[in-house]
């Protein structure tokens, strides 16, 4: 066996020992450098990572995180992006609610959309833990309170109407089935509500078998400040002084002498009145005079439209149809540009509900003004019976306005000043422009335009159509319409593909195969 001296083997390490020189020595090798450089640049980019994450972590969250829900819920439309962009009046959205209660689809819309503007904040209220919270803002639980401090005006939120269940599955299967996510157009109305004081007040005529408005025309004209009543022109002594806007809706019966006189002043007194004629046909001859006065003349028969007509499972009818709308008037206002409106179908009973029909005649004045903005396309016919029609364009929504001049109390019926000319002479000069109000008749003549069965069954802008009409009459009011998104399972079907079908469920694959078999046989010869 070989042995080993002590003295040999210290010998042995002591010749081992790097010395100083030769550790610089290392660090000047090519391998070396190449090495210390690499491990430089992921320090420093391991440095930038961390420092990027830190950064963006402070980022609101509407930048931070993209939307990728299948119906974009978490998406704030131009319409609230441009209106919080101007808010220049402090805002404050108050959850009241426990804080692991509330759907977490809320609270991350929530933090999307008050960061879009510095005048808005948001922050949570339990009232488990602070029960006076309630009491503060006079609400419930599960609510937000839109709260602006410089007005004084509050507006409460229900998170139920946020998320809108579908109670017909809740009561039969005893699931939660949540078919509607409505945060955007609560919270921006409600908004719009608290940082203006206006407040407008519709009154609804009755005593002529008159139809109260729909719960959706409701709620859009309360979203827009104005609040509805009803009256009897007759029994309650006239329009009330605090009418803005009147709506005869739907009349089975004509107005009476009386009751056409008091429309027909508040109408020169710069008012403003909507008609919404009724499909079945009576004779009104006081009604037609108001119309005729504004240079609007009813048609015999009822209004079909052989191009826009609706087709469904092989079968249609002329008589329900798509009017065009003209997109340079004020009912067009906001509406998108594949939105469309349908008139004629009685969704309840299934059946038609025909449509009426206008032609623009010649105003009583020429200071009144015709605007249609809902007609027929050129096919249009006003149908008497099968052997009695008449082809043209026809009128279903129009809106006749008339500027009316107003003197003020301090102003004389010739305010002019006195002036001299070269001659010497005097002449009367007009000092300013007499200031002038207007006045707006809106006869929209197809009652199935603002039914709520239809509107709600189909995605219709009937009802901003004519919400457009009537805030368009008041320079202080915005009419600000945001659909519920729809939390309805979309499912990615090809129906009738035909060709398109076999190519994508047959001769695709069968290439991709034929195509990967080819190459393995290739390779497998190498």
């Amino acid at each position: 066996m070989k042995k080993f001296s002590l003295r040999g083997l210290a010998g042995r390490l002591g010749a081992k020992r790097p010395t100083l020189a030769g550790v610089k020595g290392s660090f000047a090798t090519i391998q070396s450098k190449n090495g210390l450089f690499s491990a430089g640049m992921i320090a420093l980019v391991v440095a930038i990572v961390i420092v990027f994450n830190l950064a963006v972590g402070y980022l609101p969250s509407n930048l931070r995180e993209a939307d990728l829900s299948s119906s974009g819920i978490y998406t704030v439309t131009d319409t609230s992006v441009d209106y919080l962009a101007a808010l220049e009046t402090d805002v404050e959205l108050i959850v009241v609610a426990q804080s692991d209660s509330v759907d977490s689809r809320i609270t991350r819309f929530l933090d999307r959309y008050a960061a879009l503007s510095d005048h808005l904040s948001l922050r949570y209220a339990d009232p488990v833990t602070n029960p006076s919270v309630l009491t503060q803002y006079e609400t419930e639980a599960d609510t937000i309170v839109v709260s602006c401090a410089e007005t004084g005006r509050q507006e409460t939120v229900y998170l139920d109407d946020i998320l809108v269940l579908d109670y017909y599955s809740y009561m039969m299967y005893g699931y939660a089935d949540y078919t509607e996510f409505d945060a955007e157009g609560q919270l921006t109305s409600a908004i719009d509500y608290v940082v203006s004081a206006v407040d407008h007040t519709v009154y609804t005529t009755t005593g002529h078998g008159e139809m109260e408005l729909g719960s959706l025309v409701v709620e859009q004209l309360e979203r827009s400040h104005f609040t509805t009543s009803s009256v009897n022109l007759t029994t309650d002594g006239g329009i009330p002084e605090d009418c803005d806007l009147l709506v005869i809706n739907q009349p089975t019966s004509d107005l009476s002498v009386d009751e056409l006189e008091m429309v027909r002043a508040y109408l020169a007194a710069g008012g403003q009145v909507s008609v919404i004629l009724d499909s079945e046909q009576f004779e009104h001859p006081h009604l037609t005079e108001l119309m005729e006065e504004y240079g609007l003349v009813e048609v015999d028969g009822y209004i079909a439209d052989a191009e826009n007509y609706y087709w469904y499972q092989n079968s249609g009818s002329y008589y329900i149809f798509f009017p065009e709308l003209d997109t340079s008037t004020d009912a067009a206002d906001g509406v998108a540009e594949d939105a469309y409106v349908m008139v004629g179908y009685d969704l309840v009973n299934g059946m038609i509900s025909p449509v009426l029909g206008l032609t623009e005649g010649t105003p009583a004045r020429d200071t009144i003004t015709v605007t249609p903005f809902l007609t027929t396309s050129e096919s249009g016919m006003a149908v008497v019976n099968e052997d009695d029609y008449t082809t043209g364009e026809y009128l279903i929504g129009v809106t006749a306005s008339e500027a009316i001049a107003v003197e003020t109390e301090d102003e004389t019926p010739a305010e002019t000043a006195e002036t001299e000319t070269s001659d010497g002479e005097e002449t009367g000069e007009e000092e300013e422009e007499a200031e002038t109000i207007t006045a707006r008749l809106t006869v929209i003549t197809a009652d199935t335009l603002l039914d709520d069965t239809l509107n709600s069954s189909y995605s219709l802008a009937n009802v901003q159509v004519f919400v457009n009409t009537v805030t368009a009459g008041f320079e202080d009011v915005e009419n600000i319409s945001i659909e519920a998104k729809s939390l309805e399972t979309t499912y990615n079907t090809i129906s009738n593909a035909g060709v398109l079908g076999l190519v994508v469920v047959v001769l695709l694959p069968l290439s991709i195969l034929i195509v990967g078999v080819v190459h393995w046989m290739r390779r497998r010869k190498l």
